[in-house]
């Protein structure tokens, strides 16, 4: 044996051994993602209140609903219950002058007592000629004048009669004093209902953003979602590859490649080149590809722009559509869904025919197979070896052969998507926890490895594509 054989050997084991010495004392990918995304982890709070703060339209709704619910209760209602008792309030009249009626009494009480001391002092006159009538007839012939009490007991009668009349209004008007106060009393409680308009504004417009803060955080901390690259690493155990962050204005397309190319392939986007970067070969060839996540139209966005970078590398690229139940692929590429992939493997007509370009810039085009009529992921499931056959076939044919291949909609991985090796597409803040742990935890089981992560932190596709043909057209 040379010693450059014994060099080899001796260089072979001790990788073996380094290699398994790593592999025993490397921890499982699970206990990391378990131990992160506890609920007890350290920053696990902060990640959920940073994607509540990541949906502003959420918080924005719910705040808004309340801001016109407390206005309607705070304002409005008052101003109606304001505008309802002033209806109901009595008219507004002088108040009637207490003092002249007081001054009625007390001449009235002044006539009736001076016509009660002279009627009396009259009637003791009158009887006392009527005790000595008889001596004074006797000695004297002179007859005695005796003074009318009548005029004097309708003078005294008048004057109490008045005194009493006045005593009445007296007490009417203090009647209708305590009735103007009450109602004064009202009026000045009516003005006090409620705050003044622009407080009212400020204290719904607050409690509004409390409550929407509030109830989009109780969401979160009922359902977690992925709120950045260490937590997607720790739960899937493969590194982020690239992050979709928002892409600068795009100036505006006039020629007519550009034009042609469908809205959501993005042009001037470095994460694509860079993700490209990262999974091509040395020959900067794709090796299969599936892109795998949890909402359809991102995935397939995401499959769309790859697959674009690599034919602008002139490389000749196919997608493949397996979503058989939405179609998302040929939705983004903007082309028919059938047939497809289904008639394809059905029998009923050749790959090649079902293949349609899609241009992706100047004098760059790529092929895409639709997935054909609308179905389930089971039937497609149950045509996996043909499936694998297909793709073995069009692999001598294409460079870059990539699948997208989103979860059905009752959250279930078809078999094609580990047929070829995973890329898992994340969204931040929106793609959930359990979700993510699922879609790992199916791939690992059926004995792939996914490549990596890729961080999607845009809006939605579809309205990003409606911004992008409103500034074209």
């Amino acid at each position: 044996m040379s010693e450059s054989d014994s060099v080899e050997e001796t260089r072979d084991s001790l990788v073996t051994e380094t290699t398994s010495a790593e592999a025993e004392h490397t921890p499982p990918l699970v206990a990391p993602a378990l131990l992160r995304s506890s609920p007890h982890a350290p920053g696990w709070i902060r990640r959920r209140a940073r994607n509540v703060y990541r949906r502003p339209l959420l918080v924005s709704a719910v705040g808004l609903t309340v801001f016109v619910v407390v206005l309607l209760a705070a304002v409005v209602a008052p101003l109606q219950e304001r505008s309802a008792v002033r209806a109901n309030l009595p008219l507004v009249r002088p108040r009637p002058d207490t003092i002249e009626i007081l001054k009625h009494i007390a001449m009235a009480g002044s006539i009736a007592h001076r016509s009660d001391s002279t009627l009396t002092a009259a009637r003791l006159l009158n009887a006392r000629p009527e005790s000595v009538a008889d001596t004074a007839l006797r000695t004297s012939s002179s007859s005695t004048s005796v003074l009318d009490t009548a005029v004097l007991a309708r003078t005294h009668d008048s004057a109490v009669a008045a005194f009493t009349s006045a005593r009445r209004w007296l007490a009417q008007a203090r009647d209708v004093d305590r009735d103007m106060d009450t109602a004064d009393a009202r009026a000045k409680s009516v003005d006090a209902i409620g705050a003044s308009v622009p407080a009212m504004l400020a204290g719904a417009a607050a409690l509004g953003g409390v409550i929407g803060f509030a109830f989009a955080l109780s969401l979160e901390l009922r359902e977690p979602r992925v709120a950045d690259d260490d937590e997607a690493e720790s739960i899937a155990g493969v590194p982020v590859l690239a992050s979709i962050g928002e892409a600068p204005a795009a100036p505006v397309r006039r020629r007519r490649a550009d034009l042609e190319t469908p809205p959501l392939v993005d042009l001037t986007s470095d994460a694509y080149r860079l993700l490209y970067a990262q999974l091509a070969d040395r020959s900067d060839n794709l090796p299969l590809l599936s892109i795998v996540g949890e909402d359809a139209v991102t995935t397939a966005v995401v499959a769309a722009n790859l697959g674009a970078v690599a034919a602008r590398q002139v490389r000749d690229v196919l997608l493949i559509d397996t979503d058989v139940e939405r179609q998302s692929l040929s939705s983004v590429t903007r082309l028919p869904g059938t047939p497809g992939l289904v008639d394809v493997l059905a029998g009923r007509l050749d790959w090649a025919a079902a293949v349609r370009s899609v241009t992706v810039g100047r004098d760059r085009t790529l092929d895409v197979l639709p997935s054909g009529a609308f179905g389930a992921h089971e039937a497609l499931d149950s045509m996996i070896a043909d499936v694998s056959e297909l793709l073995e076939h069009v692999g001598r044919r294409y460079d870059c052969v990539l699948l997208s291949a989103p979860l059905s909609r009752a959250g279930e991985l078809g078999l094609a998507a580990t047929v070829a090796t995973p890329v898992v597409v994340v969204r931040i803040a929106r793609t959930p926890v359990s979700s993510l742990g699922r879609l790992t935890g199916l791939i690992r089981d059926r004995g792939a490895r996914s490549r990596g992560i890729l961080m999607w932190n845009r809006g939605e596709p579809t309205s990003a594509a409606a911004q992008r043909d409103d500034r074209n057209s």
